[in-house]
């Protein structure tokens, strides 16, 4: 009993120490107001302003979270780079019947990352795909964001 009680604090102390340190290790990023409910990997956020932001530590790390940070996700990512050239910072949603699930972050119209699909994505494609038969590649929904 007092092993476990002395692992739950150990516990508790390193995701305190861990939750500082993703605060203290962002860089910058984007802001945009999401007006519907989506995903962010397995994870739900609601319609709401969120932040997603590089961090310090490695550019193919995001901190994806919710303007009250109650909802918080890190994803790992792949590089973007784009052909034309824009100045608008955006989101890019992947949407499956009614849901949507976070994509890519584009701090610039031409340099951006792009999220890894979730187990739960890939699930929801591949049934998509099975029940109609034609539709290969989600609907791409973009909300135009700031710079932070």
């Amino acid at each position: 009993m007092k092993k476990q009680v002395v692992s739950f604090m150990l516990l508790l102390i390193t995701v305190g120490f861990m939750s500082g340190v993703v605060h203290a290790q962002t860089s910058y990023g984007v802001k945009a107001n999401v007006p519907f409910d989506f995903y962010v990997g397995d994870q739900p956020f609601r319609a709401s302003a969120i932040t997603a932001r590089r961090m310090s530590t490695s550019d193919s790390v995001l901190l994806i979270s919710s303007a009250d940070s109650r909802q918080q996700q890190i994803r790992i990512t792949n590089s973007l780079q784009s052909t034309s050239r824009s100045s608008e910072a955006k989101l890019v949603f992947h949407k499956y019947g009614n849901r949507y699930y976070l994509a890519q972050v584009w701090t610039d119209g031409s340099s951006g990352r792009e999220l890894l699909k979730s187990r739960g994505e890939r699930a929801l494609q591949h049934e998509m795909r099975l029940i109609a038969k034609n539709a290969s590649e989600p609907k791409m929904v973009t909300i135009i964001a700031a710079m932070q």
